[in-house]
């Protein structure tokens, strides 16, 4: 870990695989960031299209499920 001028925090981990990362890296919501690499970066984004299309759908006429 290293903090960062603008009072941020980098922190670097090693991790077994990019989608083990990504689901570590969601408990942070949009407190973190993934700046490399790019790749995870990338599906970071693609996983929060998926997720936009499923909640950004409206609910009405729905009826509620349980």
């Amino acid at each position: 870990m290293k903090n960062t001028e603008d009072g941020g925090l980098l922190f670097q981990v090693t991790v077994n695989n990019e989608d083990e990362f990504i689901r570590w890296l969601l408990q942070y919501g949009e407190d973190a960031e993934i700046l490399t690499p790019v790749t995870a970066r990338n599906a970071m984004k693609e996983k929060l299209r998926r997720w936009g299309r499923v909640y950004g759908r409206s609910d009405e006429g729905k009826k509620e499920s349980r």
